[in-house]
């Protein structure tokens, strides 16, 4: 199944597909900000097709992260105007990581790999450490885990998109 947005002038025709192996449901969902300022959303839900395929179509002025959502699992993603990202969920393991080929490929497997090394520092973990620790302490926390963030940046940065790795720098300060 596809679904796709309408073009414009200033726009550029983007492309996400995927296969689902081992699904057993019919639907994936998509999620983003079409809008910062005044918080605009768009959401799709994207039926799959008889291969557990599904494909969208955008027309991008600038990137957008994309929220995947497969049952409760989720995948952020990453797409700049242009891309063509091919996906390839193993939904049957929560821990998995898709495969990615195509345009974008690279900026998405270094943020599915970013995601899952550093998914225990979610926002509930940092609000745990600062009640229970001394500011010193929480500082030299903090300090460690973006070290470990920005030497896993420096290991994988070399062929990211430059919008991509501004965005990726930024998430780690």
């Amino acid at each position: 199944f596809s679904t796709s947005l309408q073009a414009s002038e200033d726009k550029v025709r983007t492309q996400l597909t995927g296969q689902l192996l081992n699904a057993n449901t019919t639907y994936v969902d998509l999620f983003f900000y079409d809008n910062f300022i005044d918080f605009e959303e768009k959401a799709f839900r994207l039926s799959l097709d008889e291969n557990d395929q599904f494909q969208l179509e955008l027309f991008l002025s600038e990137a957008k992260t994309i929220t995947f959502t497969y049952n409760s699992q989720e995948q952020t993603l990453f797409l700049e105007p242009g891309d063509d990202l091919k996906m390839v969920y193993d939904v049957r393991f929560n821990e998995s990581i898709p495969s990615f080929s195509g345009k974008g490929a690279t900026n998405n497997k270094y943020l599915a790999e970013a995601n899952k090394k550093f998914k225990q520092y979610t926002p509930a973990f940092v609000r745990n450490l600062m009640s229970r620790t001394t500011s010193d302490d929480f500082k030299a926390q903090l300090d460690k885990i973006r070290s470990e963030k920005f030497r896993f940046f420096k290991q994988n940065c070399l062929s990211l998109s430059t919008a991509f790795y501004a965005f990726a720098k930024a998430d780690i300060d």
